[in-house]
Formats: structure tokens, sequence, C-alpha cells
């Protein structure tokens, strides 16, 4: 459940980049045929989109956030995942969370992750439906 109506209504708004030979853009709600292809190789149908800034909605100074993405880059690419750098940009373009595309994850051990990064929510996907955006409990 949302914590706020203005924090859910900014989270759908926001356009999540995915960066790579392709870039493309994801949003809540909607399909995405560029994630989808992405899945081909993948031993699981799913995806998330998965940012370990400003955890709780809560700025972080630059050099804090950029520490902690790191850190959950490195725990990702550990368990053999495939990995897309990408970056949420806000519907005003105000504020932007460096962010990664996680290919093949099963969506409990994604909302794990995000718990262990303190984020309120995230993006679940799997081929042939549409992004969701997915409070943490």
């Amino acid at each position: 459940m949302p914590p706020d109506p203005r924090l859910e209504a900014a989270y759908r708004a926001t356009a999540y980049h995915v960066e790579g030979p392709s870039p493309f853009v994801l949003f809540v709600d909607q399909p995405s045929p560029e994630a989808d292809a992405l899945l081909a190789g993948s031993p699981l149908p799913t995806w998330a989109y998965l940012t370990a800034w400003n955890p709780g909605s809560r700025p972080l100074p630059l050099a804090e956030n950029q520490h902690r993405q790191a850190l959950l880059e490195k725990a990702v690419r550990a368990r053999g995942y495939d990995v897309r750098r990408g970056r949420g940009v806000g519907a005003a373009g105000d504020w932007s969370e460096d962010s990664v595309l996680v290919l093949g994850i099963a969506p409990e051990e994604a909302l794990a992750l995000a718990r262990q990064f303190g984020q309120l929510a995230l993006l679940l996907g799997e081929r042939g439906g549409r992004a969701r955006l997915v409070w943490v409990e």
C-alpha cells in the first residue's frame, strides 16, 4: 500500500530509462516489447527495475547514493543476473535516480533486494505483461 497518494502519483509518472545499445523507457502499467526481447535468454521470464538511491524516498547526498547503488549493482551481478543500468526520471525532470533493470530475477528476490536497500517500491514485469508498481512491505 502506498504511503502517500502524492508519492504514488510521482512514482507512476516517472520515466524508467534503460541504457544500452538500444535504450528504451519503461512506464508503469505499460507493456515493454524491449524488455520482453531482453528476457529471451533469461531463465525466468521476469524482470525488476531497482534502485538503492534515497531510501524511504528521503534524499541523500550524491556520494552516498552512488555508493549505495554500487553495492546494489555488485549484489545483483554477484548472483549472476543480466543487469542493465538505467535512470528513473521524474515527470517534471527535476529529479532522477540511478537504477538497474535486472533480467530473470524472481519477484520475491527483487522485493527482498528492494527491502534490503530501503526502497518503498519497485517495478516488476514479466514477458508479455505490463510494468507493475509494487510497494515493499
